[in-house]
Formats: C-alpha cells, structure tokens, sequence
C-alpha cells in the first residue's frame, strides 16, 4: 500500500514539476524575445537609449 502511494507522490510532483518548469521557460523566452524586439527597434529606428 505505502509503494502505491509513493508512486502516486511520485506523478504529483513530477507534475507539479513541468508545470513550474514550463511556466518559467514562457517567462524566460518571453523576456528573451522583449530583449531581441528592443534591439531590433533600436537598430531599425536609430534611436539609442
């Protein structure tokens, strides 16, 4: 019975882990591609900050 309940923790965390892992990718790729946006702006309007 404990190994079930093991198994069980287990999925949860397992779960609970890729959801966080996902959550601050989209965060990470998001700033990334603020950071990309910016220099694309800088360049294409000249203007420098």
């Amino acid at each position: 019975m404990s190994g079930l309940i093991a198994i069980v923790v287990t999925i949860v965390l397992a779960v609970i882990l890729i959801k966080v892992t996902f959550k601050l990718l989209g965060i990470a790729i998001a700033i990334g591609l603020g950071v990309l946006a910016y220099f694309v702006a800088e360049k294409l309007f000249g203007r420098r900050a």
